[in-house]
């Protein structure tokens, strides 16, 4: 059997934001950052920790990002500054927050463009002078482009 003399991949991570949390200093060692719910001096005292913390927002963002939608029950610890379930009810307030967003209603089209123009007349409403005189416009030049368009194509060659 022969040796293996390939590359070793690197297996060490970049440095990233992780470096610099205090949780992973020798200094916050004492402290658990991963207390029983029902600990109120111990939630206290790592939530302390953490709002000092110059990477707290990133640990955050790590946490949602990691955990998702994951029920409150099913995470761990304080991250971020956070308990579990405050950062579950951050991340469900994030979720309604988008969906509402979402189903805004559009502002209706300026009048004078094809878009108000058809929604006049989809709503049954009576067309407006400015959406009547640019839908014109816009049907006299279609209509100048198709009898160019005929023309260069009749003309013989």
């Amino acid at each position: 059997m022969r040796q293996y003399t390939g590359s070793v991949p690197d297996t060490l991570r970049a440095a990233d934001w992780r470096d610099l949390a205090l949780c992973a200093t020798d200094a916050y060692r004492a402290v658990d950052f991963f207390p029983n719910p029902t600990d109120k001096p111990g939630n206290a005292t790592a939530v302390a920790v953490c709002e000092t913390c110059p990477v707290r927002l990133a640990c955050l963002r790590d946490a949602l990002r990691q955990e998702g939608g994951r029920k409150a029950v099913y995470r761990d610890g304080i991250r971020g500054g956070l308990t579990a379930d405050q950062r579950y009810s951050l991340w469900r307030s994030a979720v309604r927050a988008r969906a509402k967003a979402r189903k805004q209603p559009k502002p209706p089209a300026p009048c004078g463009t094809p878009a108000a123009y058809q929604r006049h007349v989809k709503q049954s409403e009576p067309v407006c002078k400015t959406c009547a005189a640019e839908n014109r416009k816009r049907v006299r030049a279609e209509a100048q482009a198709w009898r160019a368009e005929q023309a260069r194509n009749a003309a013989p060659r």
